[in-house]
């Protein structure tokens, strides 16, 4: 479920950025956002984060590409934001699911200027506003979508990236779940009584895809 104050925040907005990580672009497009930008008509931009870890194929205009560690294309959506408001306030709603660079995209674009309210007048409570320049205004929702990853999503989630996931760590197994068991032989994850720890190895998966290691 969509929550309903990432839909006020779109309908506040006078622009919306869409934050999709670029190794894994299915699982980070919710068409159900997307039919609701679509249906208020709003103008939306995508942004493609962590581009430096996968070269991807991404056909919906327009759209800007971002590395992850050297920030390349911040500056062109930066400059892209302040010719859009042509010398007006535009308010800008940063959208996306949990762990595809969202937070990294905001400060990145607010630099040493950023400067945070939890309240503006006008606005709804609870979203978060990022001034990055006179005329722009970005419109946060933070904890929004509070995600906690659990070791039974570790099967579904390997089973959607596990061919990105076995090129960026050398693998040879082919199914999930023997995935897993061979990157817990590889961190020497084994638990007593023998046989390896799958959930310590699950949890570590997570962690390295979370911070943008593979």
């Amino acid at each position: 479920m969509v929550p309903p104050i990432v839909f006020k925040a779109i309908k506040e907005a006078d622009l919306i950025i869409y934050v999709l990580d670029a190794r894994s672009i299915d699982d980070t497009l919710d068409m159900r956002i997307l039919e609701k930008i679509e249906s208020l008509e709003k103008k939306l931009l995508f942004a493609v984060t962590k581009c430096d870890l996968h070269k991807t194929f991404f056909r919906r205009k327009p759209a800007v590409f971002i590395s992850g560690k050297t920030r390349n294309g911040v500056t062109m959506l930066k400059k892209k934001l302040i010719s859009l408001s042509k010398g007006k306030t535009l308010k800008v709603a940063i959208v996306g699911v949990p762990n595809v660079g969202k937070s990294t995209l905001i400060n990145a674009l607010a630099g040493r200027h950023k400067a945070r309210t939890s309240s503006e007048r006008g606005f709804t409570k609870g979203i978060q506003f990022i001034r990055i320049h006179k005329n722009i205004m970005l419109l946060d929702t933070p904890g929004a979508f509070l995600r906690k990853r659990k070791v039974d999503d570790i099967v579904p989630f390997l089973q959607k990236n596990k061919n990105y996931i076995k090129e960026k760590l050398k693998l040879s197994s082919v199914d999930a779940s023997d995935i897993l068991e061979e990157l817990a032989e590889r961190w020497h994850l084994k638990q007593s009584g023998g046989g390896y720890n799958l959930n310590t190895a699950a949890a570590k998966l997570f962690n390295l895809w979370d911070k943008g290691e593979i």
